[in-house]
């Protein structure tokens, strides 16, 4: 064999364990970011993920932050503002409570005349059947203040923003949708005159599939469920007294509610059975168990609203004879509820962290 021949032959051997050693660098390399982005702690029995209307979309791509253009134009402070400069302030601020660029993918019409609200009443119900939330509002003719704009309402406004929801429940704003809600503003503003913008669509995607990651991972329904001890059952007046003790009232969904001064529902009490409550057939009904339900996201003040929710369940427990439980009808104690406790005030730790207060108007959005 000649030198040149054991030379090629040493070569060869050579690239081959060099393609072998970058393919299982590779491979290791790809195992280990993999087990790292599937690593989730396990989840108590009680803290169940909200049910949806459709199941959410899982994102095949990395997390990524919400990046939407903001294209309002900026407003410099001044000492003494002009007349044109407290115009420019209420054209780029509008409350959180309308628009949200956090969870909102807003357009902005620009206009030289004020437009009457009857102009826009077929795009309103176009822009309605797209498959997510979509919001109107509009400067008042006097640039003024910014308001909801409803259908059939009345005036004029000289500027409008137009916001499509990024996520709901039902998952992330789909891209057809998106391209539909653009179609839609497009041909608004051809029929009023208006100058159009519209932030950019890639990262709009994205942060809607951001957005629905996060709030996946809190969308949580706490249930503290009570039982008979001896199968005996309970009486659903009982059950009635103790709640509207409580200051709980029966809502015509069949639930108990207890609500805040604005009537937003901090936590309900329902039946475990198929049968709801009902006024005209209480008197009469037998319940095996019940439940007191706490939904997460949508409760202001939710780690001390949590610990009424804990307390009324041992009260009801001991009033009824029943027993607090899991959903595995295991026994829960104190130092059950203390877990769940630790678990929602890192819940509502995540939430603060994004921006997002449990209960607030964007929060009511997003989980509704």
């Amino acid at each position: 064999m000649s030198d040149l021949n054991l030379a090629l032959i040493v070569a060869a051997v050579g690239i081959i364990g060099g393609v072998w050693a970058l393919n299982w660098w590779q491979e290791r390399s790809f195992r280990r970011k993999a087990e790292q982005a599937f690593e989730k702690p396990a989840e108590d029995v009680l803290l169940e993920r909200k049910p949806k209307t459709a199941a959410r979309a899982e994102p095949d791509t990395p997390r990524l932050e919400p990046s939407l253009v903001d294209t309002s134009p900026a407003v410099t402070p001044v000492t003494s503002p002009s007349p044109q400069a407290e115009t420019t302030a209420a054209l780029s601020v509008l409350p959180n409570t309308v628009l949200d660029s956090g969870i909102d993918f807003i357009a902005e019409l620009h206009l030289t005349e004020p437009v009457a609200v009857r102009n826009l009443q077929v795009s309103m119900e176009d822009a309605a059947n797209i498959g997510k939330p979509v919001r109107w509002s509009g400067l008042d003719a006097e640039g003024e203040h910014w308001s909801m704009i409803h259908p059939g309402a009345a005036g004029s406004f000289r500027q409008l923003r137009v916001g499509l929801q990024l996520a709901d429940r039902k998952g992330p704003v789909s891209d057809a949708q998106l391209l539909e809600f653009v179609r839609i503003i497009r041909l608004v503003g051809e029929d009023i005159g208006a100058v159009v913008e519209l932030p950019q669509r890639t990262p709009a995607l994205m942060a809607a599939t951001d957005l629905d990651t996060f709030c996946a991972d809190v969308d949580v329904l706490i249930g503290l469920n009570i039982v008979s001890r001896d199968g005996t059952p309970f009486s659903a007046t009982k059950i009635r007294a103790l709640c509207e003790a409580a200051g709980m009232q029966l809502a015509d969904d069949g639930l108990f509610h207890l609500r805040n001064e604005h009537g937003q529902t901090l936590f309900s009490l329902c039946n475990l059975g198929q049968e709801s409550f009902s006024s005209a057939t209480i008197r009469q009904m037998k319940v095996n168990a019940v439940t007191l339900l706490f939904d997460v996201p949508r409760v202001v003040g939710g780690v001390s609203v949590f610990d009424r929710v804990a307390k009324l369940a041992d009260h009801l427990a001991e009033s009824l004879d029943g027993e607090l439980v899991d959903d595995n009808r295991r026994p829960l104690n104190e130092q059950g509820l203390g877990a769940i406790r630790r678990q929602l005030i890192e819940l509502y730790r995540r939430m603060e962290q994004r921006g997002i207060q449990p209960g607030s108007p964007t929060a009511l959005r997003l989980f509704a």
